[in-house]
C-alpha cells in the first residue's frame, strides 16, 4: 500500500492515531484499538475464497458483469459466464451502480493456467487517485457450475425512490445453485405441483442477488440498477377499462390523458429454461 500511494507507513492513518506502520496491517490489532468505534472490513472481507462458473456465454440476464469483462472466461474451450467473486460483505460498502463503475474484470494468462483478475477502485480519503485492491481468481473446471440454471427473477423493476416492495423469485432447492437472502431480506416459500419456490421480500431495491448452493457461498450478481424517476408529478389519475377482449388504462398527470402501456415491469436474471420463465 505505501509504494503505490507513494507514502510511508507512517504517513497512513487508519483511524484515530493507528498508523499502518502501528497496526503493521493487523485486522486484529485494529479491532482491539477501536473495535467499538469502527467495522474493520479487509480484502478478504471483500474478495470470495473461489471463483464460480456457469455453462454458456450469457448465463446472466440484465446485469452489467460482462460489460466490465476484457477477454473471455473459457473452460476446455467452450465459453463459461463468471459468477462476481465477491462475498456478501461488498453490499455494505457498494451499490450495484457502484460497483460498476468501481470494477473491472480481466482474463490473464499465468504459469499455472487461466485467470480472472478482478480489479476494486477504492476511494480514500485525503488521496486524488482510487486506490486499486487487485485480486486474481484461478479459472478451474472443478468450480463449473453444470447443474440446470434456476429460475432468478426481480419484481418490479422500478427505482426503490418511491418503492418500498420488492420480490426475489427463485427455484427452492437443497443441493443446486439457488439465491440466499440478507439479514433485511423475508423469506417465503411456496409450492405449485412438484416446483418449490421461495421468494425474499426487500423494502430496497435488490441490486446484488447472493448465489450459494449446497450450503457454501457462490458469489454475486450485481443487477442492473433501474431508471430513477425523473417526473415531478404529485398526483395521476388512472381510468381502467375492462374489456371482453383485453383490457386499456389511461392515465392524466394534469398534462392530458393519455393510453398506458401494461408491462410486467418483471426482471429476469438468468438464462434458464425458457418453459419456466414467469
Amino acid at each position: 500500500m505505501p509504494s503505490k500511494l507513494g507514502i510511508t507507513a507512517n504517513e497512513i492513518t487508519l483511524f484515530g492515531a493507528a498508523t499502518l506502520e502501528v497496526v503493521g496491517g493487523s485486522k486484529e490489532k485494529l479491532e482491539q484499538l477501536y473495535g467499538r468505534e469502527i467495522d474493520v472490513i479487509t480484502p478478504d472481507d471483500l474478495f470470495a475464497p473461489d471463483l464460480f462458473l456457469l455453462p454458456g456465454e450469457s448465463a446472466l440476464m440484465n446485469t452489467w458483469l460482462l460489460s466490465r469483462l476484457e477477454g473471455q472466461t473459457l473452460v476446455n474451450g467452450s465459453p463459461v459466464t463468471p459468477i462476481l467473486p465477491l462475498r456478501e460483505r461488498a453490499r455494505d460498502l457498494f451499490s450495484s451502480r457502484e460497483l460498476e463503475k468501481a470494477c473491472s474484470l480481466r482474463v490473464i494468462s499465468t504459469g499455472s493456467g487461466m485467470e480472472l483478475e478482478l480489479t476494486l477502485m477504492l476511494q480514500i480519503s485525503g488521496q486524488r487517485e482510487a486506490y486499486p485492491l487487485v485480486r486474481s481468481f484461478p479459472i478451474k473446471e472443478e468450480n463449473l457450475i453444470d447443474d440446470d440454471l434456476p429460475v432468478i427473477t426481480v419484481w418490479p423493476n422500478i427505482s426503490d425512490e418511491r418503492w418500498r416492495r420488492f420480490y426475489i423469485f427463485c427455484e427452492d432447492t437443497k443441493t443446486g445453485l439457488t439465491v440466499d437472502g440478507y439479514s433485511d431480506y423475508e423469506l417465503k416459500t411456496a409450492k405449485e405441483g412438484q416446483q418449490s419456490v421461495k421468494y425474499f421480500t426487500s423494502e430496497r431495491f435488490p441490486d446484488l442477488i447472493k448465489l450459494i448452493a449446497r450450503g457454501r457461498q457462490y458469489g454475486l450478481i450485481p443487477v442492473n440498477m433501474p431508471a430513477e424517476a425523473a417526473s415531478t408529478v404529485t398526483s395521476l389519475s388512472v381510468g381502467i377499462d375492462f374489456g371482453t377482449s383485453f383490457t386499456n388504462f389511461f392515465m392524466n398527470d394534469g398534462s392530458g390523458a393519455r393510453r398506458g402501456a401494461l408491462e410486467t415491469r418483471l426482471l429476469p436474471l438468468t438464462l434458464a429454461q425458457e418453459e419456466y420463465q414467469l
